[in-house]
């Protein structure tokens, strides 16, 4: 017969670790102000479906750009993807690119071929 002494109480309050509040993430995310990051100089564009272009910005860093296509409108949930998952990949710890918003001057983009896209 089991020892009834050494059996866990069924009433015993069950302690779980505190949950990230995703509500709260999203909010704090969205308050934050964020400077904008130029594109400066273009280093070269990849041959996929979506044309990512490698760019070095206004911070130093270094960045992979998609851009709209008029010609392909399932871009637009390309991007939508690529940013959400980005995002909540860095919120949970996950090892994800920085997921920023890139402002690519038009001079930029007229001074490259590549570029027509964006």
């Amino acid at each position: 017969m089991p020892d009834e002494a050494n059996k866990p109480s069924v009433t015993e309050p069950v302690t779980i670790p505190d949950q990230p509040s995703w509500e709260r993430m999203i909010n704090e995310a969205a308050l934050k102000p964020q400077e904008p990051t130029v594109a400066r100089t273009y280093i070269k564009k990849w041959g996929s479906d979506s044309e990512p272009v490698h760019l070095k910005a206004s911070d130093g860093k270094e960045y992979v750009v998609k851009g709209l296509h008029a010609a392909k409108p399932h871009i637009k949930k390309v991007l939508s993807a690529d940013g959400i998952v980005g995002m909540l990949g860095k919120a949970i710890g996950a090892p994800a690119p920085r997921v920023v918003l890139i402002e690519v001057p038009k001079e930029l983009v007229d001074g490259q071929p590549e570029m027509k896209h964006l």
